[in-house]
């Protein structure tokens, strides 16, 4: 099999097992980002995605990152919760998020472009995880990839963005 090249001066010298494992690493380690909610954020009545606080990274021109979300909500079976992103313009966003459906059933559901049109995924008034992943393909401008969300039906009741909820994200180019 083919070596992985890249900047592996960090991994110089180390070994897993015994085996020096330098010439057979990338590291990425400068480019990895934990980024976590610190505290709750509630919308009420209203399907007019937010931005959630916390939950952005800050992207060059023409970067390319791979991510993976997780979700702590709460939300009503009514209102359910809509997930969305705002990136910079001329970039892509493509993903694919795991969770429960508006019907209440386990779901699969995914969508391509600039992240502007949002998943949609269920409430059961109770505490849930819902988990993405996907990329981030960047096009000429600079700029944050930040989380929205807001309720997929407009209701008197609270839907939230729970603290502990994170992204790990990670540069490739």
């Amino acid at each position: 099999g083919g070596r992985l090249t890249g900047n592996v001066t960090q991994v110089a010298g180390k070994t897993f097992d015994g085996v020096d494992v330098s010439a057979h690493a990338v590291n990425y380690g400068l480019h990895v980002k934990v980024v976590r909610k610190t505290a709750d954020q509630t919308v009420n009545n209203s399907t007019t995605l937010v931005a959630v606080d916390d939950l952005l990274w800050a992207v060059g021109a023409s970067e390319v990152w791979a991510w993976d979300l997780y979700l702590y909500t709460n939300s009503s079976t009514v209102a359910d919760v809509k997930i969305g992103w705002a990136v910079p313009a001329a970039s892509l966003l493509p993903w694919q998020g795991f969770g429960t459906n508006a019907a209440g059933s386990d779901d699969i559901f995914s969508a391509l472009g600039s992240g502007s049109t949002p998943g949609v995924y269920g409430g059961g008034a109770a505490e849930m995880v819902f988990c993405a992943r996907g990329l981030y393909i960047g096009g000429a401008n600079a700029g944050n990839v930040q989380l929205t969300f807001a309720q997929n039906t407009a209701e008197v009741s609270d839907t939230k963005i729970l603290a502990n909820s994170c992204l790990i994200v990670a540069r490739l180019v």
